[in-house]
């Protein structure tokens, strides 16, 4: 990795600029001022807290200590998440992110001793976490509101933390529902009663008794999660779906810092990556797969050669630090299937027409490059790497499997 960033300090100002101005690219001051600032809002909350509810001094220390605990498991959370996706670094904006929507909540909890007890729909939170960042990352941030929410709360029963909980936990197993449109309807269905049954039963269980008033309340909330969720969950997929649109075009542009190092590095590689790039984009579109990511795939299949050995974890880390789109990072994880088989129909394109065109210029100016015989040779190849259940956990029906193969023999035999 020290060769790429020794590299990429001898690009020229303005191909530099490309990286440093991204929003999709690691932002380090941004990332630790969201940090400090975050930090700094959840201990002002307990003093606040403590103020208006005129805590003693050591339970006002004990808050404080709370709140920095949970300071601490979020940024514990946040950093697996980045090995997990082996980024170099979250970007900036998944911060900023992070923070806005934690300083919302936080000052929700203020007000909440002004509302009545069982609207608390922590339930939104989790799931436009969720959305944003991770599942059990939203989940861990809802059940720090619904607790911040109880102790401030000095006359706040145990169904109320309960019900939050319950709450919490079992709508935020519905957020894949509300991403496809399909069954969307249904989802907010569901949204709506993991928020109305706990908060119901709670009440039955530990107060023993249930009031007309208490049902409204319980009829309140439930409706609030439902409708925001229905609302700002597929927006917010709609956000990031922009942005990652954003960053694969960025990707294939020829000025991209990474894409400029390719050609410095190696002009050939980089025509060869540039061919798969373009190959991978038209069948994308042939058997309707993401032709975006196969185009940003395939023009950075080959990256992790770069640094040399390992070429796949040398990649992943370079893709990484560009903080590449997740779909491309795991095609680049199972490159020329050496370490995973391809998991996707994006990322069998891509080994599909790395593989043929690597054939291609192998044979470019032997005697035995005639049409017939290259024909023959692609079939022979994919046929191989078919028989070998490369592509059995990808997706990738025998349809679309034919329809890419003959048009790779159609291209080949030009």
């Amino acid at each position: 990795m020290k060769l790429l960033k020794n590299k990429l300090s001898a690009l020229p100002e303005e191909i530099k600029v490309i990286y440093s101005e991204s929003d999709e690219m690691p932002g380090y001051i941004g990332r630790r001022i969201c940090l400090v600032f975050l930090l700094i809002i959840m201990i002002a909350f307990s003093v606040i807290a403590s103020f208006i509810n005129k805590f003693y001094i050591d339970t006002t220390l004990a808050f404080i200590v709370m709140e920095i605990f949970f300071f601490i498991v979020f940024y514990i959370q946040m950093e697996v998440i980045r090995l997990k996706r082996g980024k170099f670094d979250l970007a900036a904006r998944d911060y900023r992110s992070i923070f806005v929507v934690i300083a919302i909540g936080l000052s929700f909890c203020l007000v909440t001793p002004v509302i009545p007890a069982l609207i608390r729909p922590f339930l939104v939170i989790s799931l436009l976490l969720a959305v944003i960042e991770d599942f059990s990352f939203g989940i861990t941030v809802s059940s720090y509101m619904a607790i911040n929410a109880y102790i401030i709360n000095s006359d706040s029963s145990a169904a109320f933390l309960v019900a939050s909980l319950m709450i919490i936990f079992a709508g935020s197993c519905f957020v894949w529902t509300l991403r496809d449109i399909a069954i969307r309807g249904i989802g907010t269905v569901f949204v709506f009663a993991s928020a109305f049954v706990p908060s119901i039963f709670s009440l039955f269980v530990f107060d023993e008794q249930i009031n007309f008033l208490q049902v409204i309340y319980a009829v309140i909330n439930a409706a609030i999660c439902a409708i925001i969720s229905f609302i700002f969950v597929p927006f917010m997929e709609r956000r990031i779906e922009d942005t990652r649109n954003i960053m694969l075009n960025k990707m294939v542009m020829p000025n991209f810092p990474l894409a400029v190092l390719m050609q410095k590095s190696s002009s050939g590689d980089y025509d060869h990556a540039k061919r798969v790039s373009d190959i991978c984009e038209v069948c994308a579109m042939m058997v309707g797969a993401d032709a975006p990511v196969c185009k940003a795939a395939g023009l950075y299949y080959r990256i992790g050669k770069m640094d040399g050995e390992p070429h796949v974890e040398n990649g992943v880390k370079i893709a990484g630090q560009f903080n590449f789109p997740e779909e491309v990072m795991q095609i680049l994880r199972e490159y020329n299937a050496e370490q995973e088989i391809p998991s996707s129909v994006e990322s069998a394109i891509v080994h599909i027409v790395d593989c043929v065109t690597t054939k291609f210029d192998v044979l470019q100016g032997q005697a035995t490059t005639g049409g017939w015989n290259r024909e023959m040779i692609i079939y022979q190849t994919l046929n191989e790497k078919s028989s070998m259940g490369i592509y059995d956990a990808s997706g990738l029906g025998m349809n679309q499997f034919l329809k890419i193969r003959d048009y790779l023999v159609r291209l080949g035999g030009k």
